[in-house]
């Protein structure tokens, strides 16, 4: 398969969020410490919950409005009003004036908008590709994601300090030329399907009941939890590895050359992981094509396991630069099948609700990470690492348990 044998729709939606994932890179790493410069730690941590907060009920409300009202008029309205928000915001960081209130308002409702309006372009992605697809299209996603990011880190650390205002110029820029393009290309993808009611007098849709319902789902349910538990530990590396590599990894000499500091070394696994991706979807896309998924599946998460649980206690730096290119290639190998199997659970017509609820579990994630950390001073780095480690067979287990559903099964063996 090839990229250019895609649907329109679908290269719009690559090279779109390729530039969206930039743009919105570029300055939401930078929000919590624009806002600390202002009002503290403190202050600025209380306001970054008020932004998780807000993101995740946008989210619920723009899966609701985009299964009701299609996904095209969600996606124009939210990059639109973005664009009108970062150009508020570049005025209110301006040469003339600086208004860090209004600033974090208007970063509220642009964050806002951005959920709202992802749940349906990931429901998007579902609707215009086949099960055989998936895999292609979400391998090229998941490239471009690390791609982006670093593109954007690079560009945000330079630019951030001396130069907000052109950044958030730019950001504005560059939004209102993804609406112009969504507005030329993109064409509405939700199916054209209704779905039969035991009782016809009941209401079309309800917002609570129909989440409620997407809660209740075991299968589905089971997979969630699952990705929960990876994401668990992959935000440990955001968390409790970096404040252990920084506080308590002895300065080494690389090559009896070079000094490296823990902070320095956490910087340098950020980046080989990141590249890595890339770099490795690359180079072992044909090899991996003479296995299952079902074996890559599981073998993919075994090595981001024990990759991670190695980086939560070894002080080598040649055993953690290790460690990160065997969960890096376990990540490439697990994650593309993931969301292969996420879009054989989420039922056609609750497609983009499917996918805001699915969207928590990053949420839930980096509470788990976050309480890690917080209780790291009192446990020895081995038993974190243990607990890493269960965590994963955990995710092993559910989602072993959803694949051999056999509808699951069936399905996925035609992707395979």
């Amino acid at each position: 398969m090839k990229f250019k044998n895609l649907k329109k729709n679908l290269k719009v939606r690559i090279v779109t969020g390729f530039f969206q994932r930039i743009i919105s890179q570029m300055i939401v790493p930078f929000i919590s410490v624009y806002l600390a410069s202002f009002y503290g730690a403190t202050i600025a941590g209380f306001l970054t919950i008020i932004i998780i907060i807000t993101g995740i009920l946008s989210s619920f409300l723009g899966g609701y409005v985009s299964d009701n009202k299609g996904r095209r008029p969600v996606i124009l309205i939210a990059e639109f009003t973005s664009f009108l928000a970062l150009l508020l915001m570049a005025l209110f960081n301006s040469p003339w004036i600086i208004n860090p209130i209004i600033t974090y308002m208007l970063f509220l409702v642009s964050n806002a908008l951005t959920f709202f309006s992802k749940p349906a372009l990931d429901a998007m992605v579902i609707d215009i590709t086949t099960p055989k697809e998936r895999k292609y299209v979400f391998s090229i996603n998941y490239w471009s994601i690390n791609l982006s990011i670093s593109i954007a880190a690079i560009i945000g650390s330079i630019f951030y300090q001396n130069y907000f205002f052109e950044v958030l110029v730019s950001c504005s820029i560059g939004t209102l030329v993804i609406f112009i393009v969504f507005l030329l290309f993109i064409k509405e993808s939700k199916p054209d399907i209704i779905p039969k009611l035991i009782n016809e007098n009941l209401p079309r849709n309800n917002f609570i009941k129909d989440y409620k319902n997407i809660i209740m789902d075991p299968i589905f349910l089971k997979f969630f939890i699952a990705s929960v538990l990876m994401l668990g530990i992959e935000s440990q590396l955001m968390y409790y590895i970096s404040v252990r590599l920084t506080e308590n990894f002895p300065t080494t000499k690389l090559f009896h050359q070079w000094s490296l500091s823990g902070l320095e070394v956490y910087s340098f696994l950020r980046f080989e992981n990141t590249i890595g991706v890339v770099i490795l979807a690359l180079c072992f896309k044909s090899v991996l094509k003479n296995y299952s998924d079902k074996v890559k599946f599981y073998a993919g998460i075994i090595l981001f396991t024990l990759g991670f649980s190695i980086l939560g206690f070894s002080n080598s730096f040649w055993i953690l630069v290790t460690s990160m290119f065997v969960l890096t290639f376990g990540e490439i190998i697990y994650i593309p099948i993931k969301q292969a199997i996420l879009s054989i659970l989420v039922v056609d017509n609750h497609r983009t609700k499917y996918m805001a609820v699915y969207g928590l579990h990053q949420r839930f994630g980096m509470i788990i990470a976050s309480l890690t950390l917080t209780i790291s001073p009192f446990l020895n780095p081995y038993f974190i690492s243990f607990f890493m480690i269960i965590m994963g067979i955990g995710s092993l287990f559910f989602y072993r348990s959803v694949i051999n559903e056999k509808e699951t099964k069936q399905l996925l063996e035609k992707i395979s």
